[in-house]
């Protein structure tokens, strides 16, 4: 016990004489970017560092407390989905740091219930933060807790977290004896971060966009695709983009910078490189939300005339059970229409479409289709391909016979003269 306490002493000691000697030891750092939970000011002007090898010692830590009021959060309504910290300051080397996020009980830690645990690496003041994000979000029972403290399988190495310089959020603890005892620290805000969402908002996922072309259509008309990414949070998003066409698919890596928006005239050719005629689909895989959509046009001698297609993740898609109804279609000589669907799911789709006039009464015969996971594919000209025949004024039903799977589909009803498409997205019941 005595050797324990000694112990205890002459590394708080050699802590917070760490910390002095190392005052401002970067000029000009760069803000911090991450998270959009934090209570620092995004600059770091020092360093709190449990030094002696005592990463392995769990009584020893710095922690930050999250009161969700201050986010515009209530209990049960926000998950947290990742973490991150300062990397500003150079320490001579790397030190692994394992963040443990707690729900907080009367003010305190409670460090028998871990909500979600990861470890950040820093010390070499390489790109000023460091970020984790959980495999799954997690959702918060109330206020929590961020505590960088010792963990048995780090023993021997040391530990720390960047400070700004102005202790102004009383959100910043340490303690050496466990979190019974935190004590506010007095030296500046630790910069630990949280990513905090609305409960059932997917961060990552998939975006898909049907209807792309670099071809040539119907009555001479040249279709072309437009095809933008936008990443309006405060991370670097890394994405694949991929091309399905016949059975082909051609994919690009990238990132996507925080206020960054990705914009392609010809999302085909200058994206995917691809110079011959093709149709198809783009799936954007991301690991952060984005904002994809696309405009499919026709470029004619007195200018484009395109219509806009979403870069679908959620929201109206087609199941079993439900029907689907695309309205306000025509086959005429002013429009024509074509209808198409896209596969979001991971098994093969085989969807059934049924045309009516504006009467009610079914035209031409049902056409099925079957889809492979993210292929789309597109019926030109439906109501002549079923034998529909003339109608000013049409809709259709759209049912899946497939089990598991999920579509999304609508119609581009298209001018005979100008070659002006308009989008009919589906409306599920």
């Amino acid at each position: 016990m005595m050797t324990r306490r000694s112990s205890r002493c002459l590394v708080s000691l050699f802590f917070f004489l760490t910390v002095a000697s190392f005052a401002g030891a970067q000029d000009d750092p760069p803000e911090l970017s991450c998270g959009n939970a934090f209570y620092d000011d995004g600059t770091a002007v020092n360093f709190a560092w449990m030094g002696g090898g005592q990463a392995g010692d769990p009584d020893m830590m710095f922690a930050v407390r999250f009161d969700l009021v201050d986010f515009d959060y209530e209990p049960g309504t926000v998950e947290i989905t990742g973490i991150c910290a300062s990397n500003q300051q150079s320490l001579g080397g790397v030190f692994p740091n394992e963040i443990f996020v707690y729900p907080d009980v009367d003010g305190v830690p409670d460090d028998s219930v871990v909500l979600a645990q990861a470890q950040i690496l820093t010390g070499n003041g390489y790109g000023g933060e460091y970020v984790v994000m959980f495999d799954q979000p997690v959702t918060l029972p109330g206020d929590f807790w961020l505590v960088n403290r010792g963990y048995e399988p780090l023993a021997t190495t040391d530990f720390n977290v960047e400070i700004d310089a102005d202790p102004d959020s009383q959100h910043s603890f340490t303690s050496i004896e466990g979190v019974e005892n935190l004590a506010p620290y007095e030296l500046g805000d630790l910069m630990l971060r949280a990513y905090l969402q609305p409960v059932g908002a997917d961060e990552s996922g998939s975006y898909l966009t049907a209807g792309v072309a670099h071809s040539p259509g119907a009555d001479e008309t040249l279709w072309r695709s437009e095809y933008t990414i936008l990443n309006t949070g405060p991370r670097s998003i890394e994405a694949t983009a991929s091309f399905f066409s016949d059975g082909d698919v051609t994919e690009v890596d990238g990132i996507v910078l925080p206020g960054q928006m990705l914009a392609f005239d010809d999302v085909v050719s200058e994206l995917f490189e691809i110079t011959g005629d093709v149709t198809g689909s783009i799936r954007l895989d991301a690991d952060g939300p984005l904002v994809v959509t696309a405009r499919t046009y026709n470029v004619s001698e007195d200018g484009t005339f395109g219509q806009f297609l979403p870069g679908v993740k959620s929201g109206p898609l087609l199941t079993q059970g439900h029907t689907g109804v695309i309205s306000q279609l025509a086959n005429n000589d002013a429009f024509r229409t074509n209808v198409g669907y896209i596969n979001l799911s991971d098994v093969v789709c085989r969807v059934e479409t049924t045309l009516y006039d504006a009467e009610g009464i079914q035209v031409g015969e049902m056409r099925t289709r079957q889809l492979d996971p993210s292929q789309w594919k597109q019926d030109n000209n439906i109501f002549d391909t079923v034998g529909a025949g003339t109608q000013d004024n049409g809709y259709a039903l759209l049912d899946v016979l497939t089990e598991g799977c999920s579509l999304w589909a609508y119609a581009s009803v298209v001018d005979n003269r100008t070659g002006d498409p308009t989008t009919v997205p589906v409306v599920v019941q």
